[in-house]
């Protein structure tokens, strides 16, 4: 039992050291930090990293101009 409680205790360690992945680089093939789900409820194209070309990538963009970048909406979930 205590080399069980031991592994339980390990596992539990290493997972808090390695942080998450949000998604994964085949769920945001434009390297903007959006997934595909988050570009689309953001009404960014999940192919271009600058929808709309104002060297202003989509992830720092203010879709509703509340203040609070795309990014940080998704990481907050407010949006």
């Amino acid at each position: 039992m205590p080399m069980t409680r031991l592994l339980v205790v390990l596992a539990a360690l290493v997972a808090l050291a390695i942080p998450a992945v949000a998604f994964s680089h085949s769920s945001d093939p434009d390297h903007d930090r959006m997934s595909n789900r988050a570009e689309r409820l953001s009404g960014t194209n999940p192919r271009v990293a600058d929808t709309d070309n104002d060297c202003v990538t989509d992830d720092d963009e203010d879709a509703d101009h509340d203040g609070v970048d795309n990014a940080n909406e998704i990481d907050e979930g407010t949006k």
